[in-house]
């Protein structure tokens, strides 16, 4: 037994989840040779099986991309999911490592009605409807990229192309959720047959099948895992929640039953008295399959069938067998409320309650509950009432409530500790004990700089805002001005500049890479294309410097930076390399970065580099140290104060093991907190909040830090040994002359160095994350941890960004939002800091639009919100046609009608949107708010709550939320355009009256999104704009307006009108109503109708009148009296009433009808009568 298995063992005796430990035990990973895990059944061929076989015989088994070719060839049957050897069904999935899409040109044929066509046997008969042939499969560029295998299935034609799509996951995947959220992600990129987002899908082999494509190297991203198991856990919370008010609800129901003593199973019987029975072509399929979830939920499957069958019968060669139909329910959620809902909807009313609990101080009634949800629900009635009745504005009355003021603009005055810069004022550094501001033209700018630094002040921040030129101003400098060696202006974006001087005149430093991918599409200022790092699967455009670039780029990956011999020249992967040679001396294809960034630093006095690129000392031939200024553009995110390594559990397992084999003396201090590390990354202990565990749950697991433990000698024994990268396999031909000239010979030493450098390479691959000696410095109290999906996150101080800005002479910090208390923060220094800020400009041409009603919109989106996304895009891209759009990354990079730009990355320091006329924003630009509490907590020491929403933290979190916002409001450069009226529409529900403060001038206005585009509102918002729509389009067209022709316009059930329309004081009172009085105020002629009599004309010219002067004082008592009149006098009656009636009585008495809605519905509609003054009397 070796000694991980040993170390396994002595864990798995403390385990309290034995099950879950051997499931975990079974984990696939892809392995070696691309085998992956993947469920198979063989009882059967083809399409010819026993399906009681079907559903029992799965079995789990690791294999390649050829035996799973081979099982198709055998007409074998494959599931998309892990079955563990059990019943196939959703919920015994366990997991999966492959997606699979259908592919069938095909959709169900239909009549005239869009009702399904079924042949004389009962199915569905289909018709060819285009969605991919195989050659569109071959050329699609996604295929091409991610799917591992085509095959065609036993329905395929040549004519009429049937296929299957199988792509590769990067890893496994846990749970039918998961893979069902993976899935989801795969249809959003190519058609498909709906059906294969079930993890038990059956795909069924073919012994005719042929594969047109076989790539076993090919995989879906590796973003895809972490983004579907996010929406997976916010689907499963949201569910329990959904259960947890279903079970709240239930439990009343059944307290108030006790209490009144109520009969259940006559009131359920009565109920379903009221409930219209399923037959052929009533429409009422889905209401009914409810009615019968619910009797199953309430009663069990033998007495629900029973009581069913009375209420309504099965329907003989028809979907509705009720035996079968509750077979096939999977999971509750529909209790035995929906059952009475419904029937309310058909008049089903309960008993007269006889006791009613008292309600304490503080505690809503049923009715404000109710009212609390009519408010909801009807959040955009005044917009529906606005757009149906816009045609008449110009007659209402002119009344408003005052307008609330607006409070006065803040004068930037500047305080005692501001300085109004004159050239020479600047006091030298030894004379200031703590910060100063420094507030100057825009034509000092420069001359502010150079005269600080002269008075030996090395840290300055300049906060001016974004647009006053500070990289244009930064590009004009140069290191003699400064009396330095070297001036090096550092920026995540220094091979794509964005202002002209610094491209010119600031040389890029070179980096390590293999070659970039150029962006035709985007330009720096001189117009060349962007310089791209290359993606999986991309060809470089460019010639590398470095073919070793992977493994560079592993070596930080796996944290083995911290062993501090990356760029020296004692790097084991530079004394590998065949060419390090002429590495050093000159550049080609695939070496020479070495040379190439000797060159610039000897040679250029000013360089742009990313700091995490530049060394912390420049030296010159003569190794003596130059001296160095630096300017840090956009600083306040550039400078990463904190560094993280991820520890998974190969990582743990891989190193724990070589542990046990080196020093197993020290393994018995550590074992009880690789205990809790173990069960950690097994997800044998679960999170309790969404965020997974943080710095103080993980504490609070973990034992006391053992005294005397020996970090050093764990350090020395876990690190790796490296030396096998330069200690290659060669031949030496040297010495002997004959095989000197054989070029077969130079070949073959040449081919068996390559060799061995690409196994060593390989094996470099293969090494887990150096992970050990930082989690113990962590343990003991310098660092902080964050655990979530079975990953360890380690945070620790970066000490890089800090000996930068301590090396150099002195820094310009670039960044309008960056204050200087977390300037030291980040950098955990405490010397003074001078402030200079350009006069802020005015921005009285710049209006921000607050777009509320989306919630926060964050980057994992329901389908139902993504649509509502993108309509509102498509509105306001019509509104403006120049609009740019900033959305997160991920999002901005899939869409595909428009172009989108990312959060973060195009958010500030980049003038691509300076043409625009509008920006707007979607979601609220917050990170990852637990790597974020633990960044927080390494660089203050500080404990961080999350749930404290006044704590130093939430502040924290705050100013770099409105700092996103700010810049971003910042790329519209409002100030150099102050002649074109400019606007950002910030589309999230966030408070931005900050922005008054920040924004001179700025105007604030907001507004809910289904008021720009009712697309873009709410299910409720968007059903009750289809119901006033249709309502319009029948009344312009003089249809009879009926429920059914609502439902048919509007495309949702006549439930759904009933329903809607309750709220608005009924159905029937609604539309007589409204219709008559938006009718009369149309039509303004009564010459067709015949004369009124003499109650008709009393009520038109007094009776009206005298209500609607009676109304202020009584309005219950003016609307009783209203539909007692609608109740008494026929439509023809009312038509000719309201025809005599002056526009203003008909405004007034359709305000009267408003008032059957709570106030807060309709309130705000009042504002919109005071638009026009009134035109007639």
């Amino acid at each position: 037994m070796s000694p991980l298995q040993q170390f396994n063992n002595s864990l798995q005796h403390q385990q309290l989840n034995n099950k879950r430990a051997e499931a975990l035990d079974v984990e696939p990973e892809l392995a070696e040779g691309n085998k992956i895990k993947f469920a198979y059944n063989a009882t059967g061929r083809n399409k010819d099986w026993d399906f009681k076989k079907l559903a029992g015989n799965f079995v789990d088994v690791f294999g390649t991309l050829a035996d799973v070719q081979h099982h198709i060839k055998a007409g074998h049957a494959i599931c998309a999911g892990l079955l563990d050897g059990k019943w196939r069904s959703k919920a015994n999935i366990i997991g999966s490592q492959w997606l699979l899409l259908d592919i069938d040109n095909s959709n169900i044929a239909r009549d005239a009605y869009d009702k399904p066509i079924k042949d004389e046997n009962g199915n569905y008969i289909k018709v060819y409807d285009h969605q991919l042939t195989i050659e569109e499969a071959l050329a699609h560029p996604f295929i091409k990229k991610h799917c591992a295998l085509i095959y065609t299935t036993a329905s395929h034609k040549p004519d009429w192309h049937k296929f299957r799509l199988v792509f590769l996951l990067p890893e496994y995947v846990q749970g039918a959720d998961t893979v069902e959220a993976c899935t989801r992600f795969l249809m959003q990129q190519l058609p498909h047959d709906p059906a294969c987002k079930d993890a038990s899908r059956v795909f069924y082999g073919s012994t005719e099948a042929e594969f047109p494509l076989v790539n076993p190297e090919a995989t879906l991203p590796a973003e895809w895992i972490q983004e579907a198991i996010a929406i997976a856990q916010i689907e499963r919370v949201e569910y329990q929640q959904r259960i947890q008010e279903i079970e709240s609800r239930r439990k009343e129901w059944r307290e108030i039953s006790l209490t009144e003593g109520w009969d259940i199973d006559q009131l359920i019987q009565n109920a379903l008295s009221f409930i219209p029975p399923r037959t052929p072509g009533s429409g009422n399929y889905d209401e009914c399959r409810q009615v019968l979830m619910a009797l199953v939920n309430h009663y069990g499957p033998t007495d629900a069938e029973i009581i069913a069958e009375q209420w309504s019968p099965s329907i003989k060669g028809s979907t509705w067998n009720i035996h079968a139909k509750i077979r096939s329910f999977r999971r509750g959620g529909i209790t035995i409320g929906t059952l009475f809902h419904i029937a309310k909807q058909y008049g089903f009313r309960f008993p007269q309650r006889q006791y009613q609990a008292y309600q304490p101080k503080g505690v809503i009634n049923r009715e404000q509950w109710e009212l609390g949800r009519v408010r909801e629900d009807l959040s955009s009635f005044q917009n529906l009432l606005k757009q149906a009745i816009a045609p008449f504005s110009s007659i209402f009355k002119g009344f408003k409530a005052p307008p609330t003021p607006k409070p006065l603009p803040e004068i930037d005055t500047p305080s005692a500790n501001v300085i109004i810069y004159k050239p020479g004022n600047i006091p030298y550094i030894t004379e200031i004990t703590g910060d100063i501001s420094i507030s100057c033209q825009p034509d000092e700018h420069i001359a502010t700089w150079v005269e600080a630094v002269s008075k030996g002040w090395t840290q300055i921040l300049d906060n001016s805002h974004p647009g006053l030129g500070k990289s244009y101003n930064a590009g004009q400098l140069t290191a003699a001005l400064f009396d330095v060696d070297k001036l090096i202006y550092q920026d995540a974006n220094h091979r794509n500049p964005s202002t002209l001087p610094i491209e010119t005149n600031f040389v890029d430093l070179p980096v390590r890479h293999n070659g970039f991918k150029l962006d035709p599409t985007r330009k720096t200022p001189t117009g060349s294309d962007f310089k791209l790092w290359t993606k999986a699967g991309e060809t470089a455009d460019t010639d590398g410097n470095c073919h070793r670039t992977y493994l560079f780029n592993a070596f930080r990956n796996k944290n083995f930076s911290s062993l501090d011999f990356e760029e020296s020249g004692i790097s084991p992967i530079c004394g590998g390399c065949s060419l390090k040679n002429q590495c050093r001396f000159s550049s080609g294809e695939g070496f020479g970065f070495r040379f190439q960034k000797r060159t610039a630093i000897q040679q250029f006095s000013e360089l742009r580099a990313h700091p995490d690129s530049t060394p912390v000392t420049l030296t010159n031939a003569a190794d003596q140290t130059f001296t160095v200024g630096r300017l840090w553009e956009e600083a306040g995110t550039l400078i990463k104060p904190v560094r993280s390594v991820n520890v998974n559990r190969g990582d743990f397992e891989t190193t724990v093991g070589k542990l046990l084999l080196l020093e197993p003396n020290l393994l018995s201090q550590l074992q009880p907190a690789l205990l809790v590390l173990h069960q950690l990354l097994t997800q044998q202990i679960k999170p309790t909040d969404r965020y997974g565990f943080d710095d103080a749950s993980i504490r609070a697991l973990l034992p006391p830090f053992p005294t005397g433990l020996d970090i050093e000698a764990i350090r020395q024994a876990s690190e790796p040994d490296l030396t096998f990268l330069e200690d290659l396999d060669s031949i030496d031909i040297t010495g002997d002359k004959q095989l000197k000239k054989s070029s077969a010979a130079r070949y073959a030493a040449k081919k068996v160095v390559k060799d061995s450098a690409r196994t060593a390479g390989r094996e470099f691959l293969d090494l887990p994350n150096y992970w050990l000696p930082d989690f113990l410095e962590a343990w003991k109290g310098d660092g902080s941890f964050q655990s979530q999906w079975g990953v360890l996150s380690i945070y620790r101080r970066n000490p890089k960004h800090t000996e930068l800005a301590k090396s150099a002479k002195f820094n310009i910090y670039l960044d309008a939002t960056f204050k200087s208390h977390k300037l030291k923060l980040k950098l955990g220094i405490d010397e003074p800091v001078l402030v200079i800020e350009q006069q802020r400009p005015d921005y009285r041409n710049l209006k921000v639009v607050n777009v509320t009603g989306l919630g926060k919109l964050p980057k994992n989106r329901s389908l139902p919100l993504t649509s509502r996304v993108n309509a509102l895009k498509e509105t306001l891209k019509e509104l403006c046609p120049t609009l740019g759009i900033i959305d997160w990354k991920q999002i901005a990079t899939q869409a595909e009608v428009r172009t989108e730009y990312g959060h973060f990355v195009d958010g500030r320091g980049v003038n691509r949107f300076s043409e625009c006329d509008a920006i707007a924003s979607f979601g609220i630009p917050y990170q990852n708010i637990g790597v974020l509490a633990a960044q927080y907590q390494v660089m203050t020491g500080e404990t961080v709550n999350l749930e404290d929403k006044n704590s130093a933290f939430q502040k924290y979190l705050t100013d770099l939320i409105r700092a996103e916002i700010i810049q971003e409001i910042g790329r519209l450069r409002a100030h150099r355009r102050s002649n074109v009226e400019l606007t950002f529409y910030f589309c999230a529900d966030y408070d931005l009256s900050f922005l008054d403060r920040e924004l001179p001038g700025v105007k604030l206005e907001s507004v809910d999104a289904f008021q720009l585009c009712p697309e873009a509102g709410n299910a409720s918002e968007q059903t009750g704009h289809a119901i006033v729509n249709a309502l319009t389009q029948l009344w312009q067209s003089k249809q009879k307006i009926t429920q059914p022709a609502i439902a048919n316009i509007a495309e949702i059930s006549q439930a759904w009108v009933s329903r809607f329309t309750q709220r608005w004081g009924g159905w029937q009172h609604f539309k007589k109503l409204l219709l008559l009085l938006l009718d009369s105020l149309n039509s303004g002629s009564n010459k067709n109708l015949a004369d009124l009599d003499d109650d008709e004309k009393w009520l038109a010219h007094t009776y009206f009148p005298m209500l609607i002067a009676e109304s202020e004082s009584s309005p219950e008592d003016t609307l009783e009296h209203v539909a007692e009149v609608a109740t008494i006098f026929t439509n023809t009656a009312l038509r000719r009433v309201f025809n005599f009636c002056t526009p203003i009585v008909l405004a007034d008495l359709l305000m009267i009808i408003l008032r059957c809605l709570p106030i807060e519905v309709y309130s705000d509609f009042a504002p919109m009568q005071a638009v026009t003054n009134p035109t007639v009397t």
